[in-house]
């Protein structure tokens, strides 16, 4: 194996059979920290994982609870891997309004509620924590054109906006491995 997932903090929803196992299982071999999630605790037995919890996915509390205690415990996860899901058997014309929305639940929603969830936990811990890492990180580019653009965006912008600081069209963002050096992140 690679290892390319080595020391990855991830979650798998509906990782007690089919897709959603095999997902758990190769992440596990790839050096991941896994962390395993189904509505039956018991379907999640023999997995080799960091952490095993109960969790029905249609349910906002239920994740938002998990999410806090995933991240107070281990960190901001760095993969969220949503399997839960469910087709209805038989036409249009058998799919009553509960099994649609049963279906549009766990199949749409769900994945709304995890990634909301999570991803609020990943801000909060990455970004809004001065002792955390930053890995996205502004940094402005200056070039000639930006330089005569900036005095009249500047004006226009401090009269406008008092206090806040001003990023042009120019000004790029970019992702890096740590925490940033340039001068937008020493503004914060």
């Amino acid at each position: 194996m690679a290892l390319r997932l080595q020391g990855k903090l991830a979650l798998v929803t509906a990782a007690g059979q089919g897709i959603g196992r095999a997902i758990a299982e190769a992440f596990a071999a790839e050096g991941a920290r896994v962390i395993v999630t189904d509505v039956d605790n018991k379907k999640l037995e023999g997995l080799k994982s960091l952490k095993r919890c109960k969790l029905d996915v249609r349910s906002t509390a239920s994740i938002e609870a998990l999410a806090n205690e995933v991240t107070t415990e281990l960190g901001a996860l760095e993969v969220l891997v949503n399997c839960a899901g469910y087709v209805h058997h038989g036409s249009v014309l058998d799919c009553s309004e509960q099994d649609w929305d049963f279906s549009f639940d766990l199949n749409v929603k769900s994945m709304h509620r995890t990634i909301k969830a999570f991803l609020r936990q990943y801000f909060v811990r990455r970004f809004l924590d001065p002792r955390g890492p930053r890995p996205l990180c502004l940094r402005r580019h200056k070039s000639r054109r930006h330089r005569a653009h900036q005095g009249g965006c500047s004006r226009f912008h401090q009269e406008r906006h008092p206090g806040q600081r001003h990023l042009s069209r120019h000004d790029r963002i970019s992702v890096a491995g740590g925490a940033d050096q340039g001068p937008v992140a020493r503004d914060r």
